[in-house]
């Protein structure tokens, strides 16, 4: 057993209850779905001498339905474990989950990952133009298991922060936040702060926290958080490219005209006037068929 284990389709199988070995297109790295049963294992040699945390991956998720992604399970020596959207858009979600140390503990040389869906259907039956008629339930590309406290080295998403945008919002939160503080962001804000960090949804539902990072490339999400940071008094502190930063902390505040902040409310305003004007503007259009019955006797005459 090595301290970290990254794993792909790419290797032997280790497992089973997976479908055949596929490859995307222009894409060396390879994928499996589980099936045809709904139900599949993977084995993996990882040391357990610490707290340790998983990451997956879950692809093609638009060739299958919304009730079979969400109601992914998964196991760890016969033990349940929750895991959390690390990342993801339309097409793929990466999953993290918390291993503890005593999870893992085994007599075997190995972590068993037990992987389980509601049902496992043809894709033909979802889509009729897929001819795949196997029986599948969620796709997946990759697993990774590493120590918990390694997180910045092992992590899929730690090149990230690589990014400049990405490493000045993480050192402005490390110099000006305590530890202690919950900040809601997107969630791969784990990997680099040792603050407890909470996803847009809890945010939303509960408020709360005293940080909240916004990203300006998620707009459903901008539209739901910024009626909330109205209500809760938080101000913007930092802005660059991607993100606003706001607080309830006394630090100076950046004004909401300032060019990395502004575009973030103009767009805010624009998505919602489109949403009020839109039913009027469809009632305003006219009706092209009506109006072709009525130019038809004209045109003829």
């Amino acid at each position: 057993p090595s301290e970290a284990v990254s794993y792909d389709f790419n290797q032997p199988l280790r497992g089973d209850g997976w479908q055949r070995r596929e490859y995307p297109l222009d894409d060396p790295t390879s994928y499996r779905w589980i099936g045809p049963s709904p139900v599949a294992t993977l084995d993996l040699p990882v040391a357990t001498q610490t707290d340790a945390c998983l990451e997956f991956q879950v692809i093609c998720t638009g060739a299958t339905t919304p009730e079979i992604l969400n109601s992914l399970k998964l196991n760890v020596n016969q033990q349940p474990i929750p895991f959390s959207l690390l990342q993801g858009d339309r097409d793929y979600r990466l999953f993290q989950a918390q291993l503890p140390q005593h999870v893992i503990e085994s007599s075997r040389p190995f972590t068993n990952l037990r992987l389980e869906v509601s049902q496992a259907l043809s894709l033909n039956s979802i889509n009729p133009i897929n001819p795949d008629s196997r029986l599948v339930g969620l796709a997946f590309n990759f697993f990774s298991i590493f120590p918990a406290a390694l997180k910045h080295r092992y992590s899929s998403v730690a090149p990230m922060f690589d990014s400049p945008p990405w490493r000045e919002a993480v050192t402005f939160l490390q110099q000006h936040s305590q530890p202690e503080m919950p900040i809601a962001a997107p969630l791969i804000f784990s990997i680099p702060l040792s603050n407890p960090v909470f996803d847009y949804q809890t945010f939303i539902k509960k408020g709360g926290v005293s940080w909240v990072v916004v990203h300006k490339g998620m707009p459903d999400w901008v539209d739901a958080i910024i009626p909330k940071l109205v209500a809760q008094g938080l101000a913007p502190v930092f802005a660059n490219e991607v993100f606003v930063v706001f607080t309830t902390c006394k630090l100076p505040r950046i004004g909401y005209s300032m060019p990395h902040v502004r575009p973030l409310y103009v767009d805010y305003l624009k998505r919602n006037l489109g949403r009020v004007t839109k039913p009027l503007r469809q009632k305003l259009q006219p009706d092209h068929a009506n109006l072709e019955q009525a130019a038809a006797p004209v045109a003829k005459r």
